[in-house]
């Protein structure tokens, strides 16, 4: 039997169908723990996981032995899921376009379109999480 993944998720899509952000994260007690892929600009894209802690503290990293053990298997659950939506694509060598399960959340009734951009939030997605993550991440573009 497949675990089903619990996570919140935003997805960012450019008009020239580039990814944004693709965030994916879960809430565990008072911590919230996820991924993160997306633009920083000059054609260069990067991922990595975060933590932020109940005091509001957020921890950046790439390398998830930065993380406390408990969160390990929690973060590559969710790396699962981010990747799921597009990223890098080995067949092609192409990296930032969206899988096809990443440009159905267009689709969805949580997609709302923006001038130049698209993007997707679950439910329960938190925008102070995508803040605080884009105040310290080098994204070509930050919300606030």
């Amino acid at each position: 039997m497949v675990k089903k993944v619990i996570f919140e998720h935003l997805f960012a899509v450019d008009d020239g169908r580039g990814i944004l952000a693709n965030v994916v994260y879960r809430q565990i007690k008072n911590d919230c723990i996820g991924c993160f892929y997306g633009y920083e600009g000059g054609g260069a894209y990067a991922d990595g996981l975060f933590w932020i802690d109940k005091d509001g503290q957020l921890l950046l990293d790439w390398d998830e032995n930065e993380f406390p053990e408990k969160f390990r298997k929690t973060l590559d659950e969710l790396t699962e899921v981010r990747n799921s939506f597009g990223g890098y694509d080995p067949e092609t060598e192409e990296e930032g376009f969206p899988s096809k399960e990443g440009y159905e959340l267009g689709e969805t009734d949580n997609a709302e379109d923006y001038d130049e951009h698209w993007e997707y939030r679950s439910d329960g997605f938190d925008n102070d999480v995508i803040k605080l993550i884009s105040a310290s991440w080098g994204l070509s573009m930050s919300w606030k």
